[in-house]
């Protein structure tokens, strides 16, 4: 009897054992799961890290490598003669001699232009630089050539995608309410503002600033621009607009023309409405509405 309860005992053992033993092996097996996952985790990481690192470096070696440490194009008038914007090409270097040249490659409304840039002091190079006032055409990336004890160095730096961008006269916003449909057989369009500002984020110096209204191409209110306050970064003109009689299939254009002090005109397209058949008035703009009529006087 003795006997019999010392096998069974053991066999309960044995049982209480193996299933100890699978019970620690899944546990092993898990554990072993979770650090492949850890170091899967640490390695991404790792390399994440590591080439952020090396993406850092390669910028900071690619500066250091770069002799241009700065450039500008500073407008400084317009030339109502040539009809061209005149300008200041300025360049700085991170090192020069007494015996280093610049020179500049540009290619503007797809003709090429070259520079000899004169030193300024203190590694500023500048030279002038006249551009067409063509509404839309832009200035392709620069070549610049630094030489310097007989050794050249070629960058490439930025241009500019419109060169409206430095005109002295710039529509910076503004705005108006309007009735969604005729009323009475008029177009209602409450005060019409419209702010200017230079190409250095200044209030602009205008004259002669005039809103008129058109009626299918026809001039049917003209109206003083009245100054109607001045901010840090702009000035800001407004008008009254009488009740408009219109009729549906009517198109009218709001603009707002003004001189800058070099006798160019600008002429502002502010907005464009359609009536419709059943007297809705919705807007509607064309296609080089973004850039202003440029006159000169």
């Amino acid at each position: 009897m003795k006997k019999q309860w010392m096998q069974i005992t053991s066999l309960v053992l044995n049982c209480v054992l193996i299933v100890l033993v699978f019970w620690q092996g899944a546990r092993l097996d898990d554990l072993e799961l979770e650090m492949r996952r850890g170091l899967n985790g640490l390695e991404t990481a790792t390399r994440s890290e590591t080439a952020s690192v090396a993406s850092r470096v390669e910028r900071i070696l690619d500066e250091r490598a770069r002799v241009i440490a700065d450039y500008e194009l500073m407008p400084t008038g317009l030339d109502q003669e040539t009809q061209t914007l005149l300008a200041n090409w300025r360049v700085t270097l991170r090192q020069w001699s007494a015996d280093t040249q610049v020179t500049a490659e540009m290619t503007v409304s797809g003709k090429k232009q070259s520079l000899s840039l004169e030193h300024q002091g203190s590694g500023v190079f500048s030279a002038p630089i006249s551009l067409p006032v063509e509404l839309g055409t832009g200035i392709d990336t620069a070549v610049v050539t630094v030489t310097t004890g007989g050794i050249s160095s070629r960058e490439e730096i930025g241009g500019w995608e419109d060169i409206s961008m430095l005109l002295p006269v710039q529509y910076s916003g503004g705005g108006a309410g309007y009735s969604a449909e005729l009323q009475n057989g008029n177009v209602e369009i409450d005060r019409r503002e419209v702010s200017l500002r230079n190409w250095n984020r200044e209030a602009a110096s205008v004259h002669d600033p005039v809103f008129r209204m058109l009626c299918n191409g026809t001039v049917v209110q003209e109206r003083p621009g009245v100054r109607a306050y001045d901010e840090e970064d702009a000035v800001t003109y407004s008008t009254s607009w009488k009740p408009q009689p219109c009729k549906a299939g009517d198109e009218l254009a709001e603009t707002f023309t003004c001189t800058d002090d070099y006798g160019l005109t600008y002429t502002f397209v502010l907005a464009r409405y359609r009536i419709a058949e059943d007297g809705t008035l919705g807007e509607d703009y064309q296609d080089g509405d973004q850039y202003p009529t440029l006159t000169w006087e």
